[in-house]
């Protein structure tokens, strides 16, 4: 016997059958997508105000940028 979740795809009307199994770990991957997604969004906010607390007068050019070419 097929221990399956039966699940109605679209506007057409399609019946797709999955092992339940499966069902729980695409929902595992899509909360690890959206915390990751969360994540990154988060960490740049956190850059983006530190990058504006920064004393950019104290900032210099630096001239060897091209010392790796040698």
């Amino acid at each position: 016997m097929l221990a399956g979740v039966m699940m109605r795809v679209g506007h057409l009307g399609l019946l797709v059958v999955m092992p339940e199994g499966l069902l729980w770990i695409l929902i595992f991957i899509a909360v690890v997508i959206a915390y990751t997604i969360a994540k990154v969004v988060q960490h740049n906010r956190r850059s983006e105000e530190q990058w504006r607390s920064v004393d950019k007068s104290k900032l210099r050019e630096w001239d060897d940028d091209d010392d790796w070419d040698r």
